[in-house]
């Protein structure tokens, strides 16, 4: 009787089974350079886009500029293979928020943690206005 019950709870356990999930999962990180004042404002927008299933949030981190009132905010994302759009759509998203001076993404298998630049791999330069 044991194994009677036994079997459909793990196949129960092992559906919902997260760690499992994740593996077809890409890390990438989005980074950003807002001011002090906006930085509440953009964390709740990157949660507000990343509640789906295919793009996942798995932490926000912000650095405080020394001698500015600016923050850098990395976000460190987990996207399903075809989530690329919807990382653009909250890239473009926030390029539209005043008080964002720059956005940029990179796979997070990539070395590339440097300032936000122009490239071609999503990356994007705002100018205030």
């Amino acid at each position: 009787t044991v194994h009677l019950l036994g079997r459909p709870l793990g196949r129960l356990i092992d559906r919902d089974n997260p760690a499992e999930e994740d593996e077809d999962l890409q890390p990438y990180q989005l980074h950003l350079a807002c001011r002090l004042e906006v930085e509440q404002h953009v964390r709740a927008l990157i949660v507000q886009h990343t509640s789906g299933h295919d793009l996942i949030l798995r932490g926000i981190r912000s650095i405080r500029a020394d001698e500015s009132s600016g923050v850098r905010l990395s976000a460190h994302l987990l996207l399903d293979g075809d989530a690329a759009a919807r990382l653009e759509q909250l890239v473009a998203r926030l390029s539209l928020e005043p008080g964002i001076s720059a956005v940029h993404w990179h796979s997070a298998d990539d070395s590339d943690t440097g300032p936000p630049h122009r490239a071609e791999d999503g990356t994007s330069t705002l100018s205030e206005g």
